[in-house]
């Protein structure tokens, strides 16, 4: 009897070990998991980063260099480039009125007018119900088994 004790034991023993190396093991894969994950999206963000940083910094210094250039060329040149610039644009707008757009002949509504809302009717307190007379005791039912 003894020796069946011990052998149970034994065995439980070596059954909840193996369980909680099993377990180990499953929490070990999960961690491993977890940080090749953050270690990408680590890696992303940086990637990320670089390039924003570049882009920012770039578009930073454009209008530096906007604002070290002169406009070259004389008056008549600058009246010449705004002219172009307007007629440009003038034939974009022109375009866009013709791409299909609903109202491109008339001008443009942000939205129609709403029409008018009727008023609320006034809030009136409860007037609270006539008390109803008491209901006579009910007799016991009779249990039919």
């Amino acid at each position: 009897m003894k020796t069946l004790m011990t052998l149970a034991l034994v065995l439980s023993t070596a059954g909840f070990a193996a369980a909680q190396e099993e377990r180990d093991r499953r929490l070990d894969e999960l961690k491993r998991d977890h940080d090749r994950r953050m270690q990408e999206l680590q890696k992303r963000f940086d990637e990320d980063r670089t390039r924003l940083e570049s882009e920012f910094r770039r578009r930073m210094e454009e209008p530096r260099k906007a604002e070290g250039q002169r406009p070259s060329g004389s008056l008549e040149e600058q009246v010449r480039r705004l002219t172009e610039q307007v007629e440009r644009l003038t034939q974009e707008v022109e375009h866009l009125k013709q791409g299909g757009r609903p109202g491109g002949d008339r001008p443009a509504q942000v939205r129609p007018p709403m029409p008018p809302v009727p008023p609320r009717p006034e809030f009136r307190e409860r007037r609270p119900e006539p008390p109803q007379p008491p209901q006579p005791p009910q007799p016991p039912r009779e249990r039919n088994d």
